[in-house]
């Protein structure tokens, strides 16, 4: 479903244009997990939601606007970065394409909704492995480019620096990008 309701908030992430806000809320009636929605600033509760999970979900905009950065902690042991392409869009319909992953679920490849448009730049490589805790750094200044760090228990935390240049276009799971380099 594209449109959400927008209520118990948890975490909200105005975009540096103030044009567009992520607001993450509880997924769960009793107020665990998280669901990210994604909606134009000051529309009346609907947007489009990104991601939802038993546990937590932060995120962080480009300084452009452009790209917004989320980080889907959805198991102690796991932490895995996904990021959306967001623009503007004067289509007024909805639409959805998702993108499954055994074992951690659907996550939105592309999607529409009144004012928006998303679609899936970048997700760190093997999605949900276990141990593996992946760390959003900052955005270079160029807009394009953000520095990670990979943690993995008795190994030396690796930085990764990954290049933004086009869409994930397979709809296979754990399809790695091939613009990211290892520092």
């Amino acid at each position: 479903m594209v449109l959400h309701s927008v209520a118990a908030e948890r975490g909200k992430w105005l975009s540096p244009d103030k044009q567009l806000v992520a607001t993450c809320v509880s997924r769960n009636n009793d107020g665990t997990g998280s669901r990210l929605v994604l909606s134009t600033a000051g529309s009346p509760d609907v947007g489009i939601m990104l991601r939802e999970n038993d546990r937590w979900i932060t995120a962080s905009w480009s300084p452009d606007s452009k790209f917004l950065e989320v980080t889907d902690g959805s198991d102690g042991h796991v932490t895995d970065i996904f990021v959306y392409r967001v623009t503007q869009s004067d289509v007024s319909d909805s639409d959805v394409d998702q993108i499954t992953f055994p074992a951690f679920g659907n996550i939105v490849k592309s999607a529409k909704a009144s004012g928006i448009h998303v679609e899936l730049w970048y997700h760190t490589p093997d999605i949900w492995t276990y141990d593996v805790r992946w760390e959003f750094v900052g955005w270079a200044k160029d807009n394009v480019s953000m520095r990670l760090l990979k943690h993995t228990p008795g190994a030396k935390d690796k930085r990764v620096t990954a290049i933004l240049k086009s869409p994930i276009k397979s709809k296979a799971p754990n399809q790695t990008p091939s613009h990211v380099s290892h520092e």
